[in-house]
C-alpha cells in the first residue's frame, strides 16, 4: 500500500467534507445577511450586491473543492494501482493550472452550477419582487 497516498487521501477527505460545511454555512449567512438587508429597508443594490459577493465566495470555496475532488480521483486510480503518487498535489496541480482565463472559467463553472446558484437566484428574484411590490 502507498503509505503517502493513503495519507493525503484521507487528509484531503476530511478537507472535502469540510469545504462542503463551510458552502452551507455560508448559504446560510447569505440568508440571514439577506433578510437583515430586507429589514433594514437596504436598498436593492446593496441587496444586489451582497448577493453578489455571497455567490462569488461560494463559487471561489466550490472551486477549491472540486481540485480537492480530482485529486482524491488521482489519488484513488493510484491507490488502485498501487502506486505512490502522495504528497505531490501542489506540484500536479502546477503543470496542469493553465491560465489567468482558465482559472476564472473554472471559477465561473462553479457559480454556475445549480446547487450554487440557485440560492442566490432566488434571492435576486426575491429583492426584484419586492423592488417592485410584485
Amino acid at each position: 500500500m502507498a503509505a503517502r497516498t493513503q495519507s493525503e487521501w484521507l487528509c484531503l477527505q476530511q478537507s472535502y467534507a469540510k469545504l462542503d460545511m463551510q458552502a452551507l454555512w455560508l448559504k446560510l449567512l447569505s440568508l440571514l445577511v439577506w433578510f437583515w438587508l430586507l429589514h433594514s429597508g437596504s436598498s436593492a443594490r446593496v441587496q444586489f450586491a451582497a448577493i453578489a459577493l455571497f455567490w462569488l465566495h461560494e463559487a471561489l470555496l466550490r472551486t477549491v473543492q472540486q481540485r480537492t475532488a480530482e485529486r482524491l480521483l488521482q489519488l484513488e486510480q493510484a491507490l488502485a494501482q498501487n502506486q505512490d503518487i502522495g504528497m505531490q498535489w501542489h506540484s500536479a496541480w502546477q503543470q496542469q493550472r493553465g491560465g489567468i482565463t482558465a482559472l476564472a472559467m473554472s471559477y465561473l463553472h462553479q457559480a454556475l452550477k445549480p446547487t450554487v446558484a440557485i440560492t442566490y437566484i432566488a434571492l435576486a428574484i426575491l429583492s426584484i419582487i419586492r423592488m417592485f411590490d410584485i
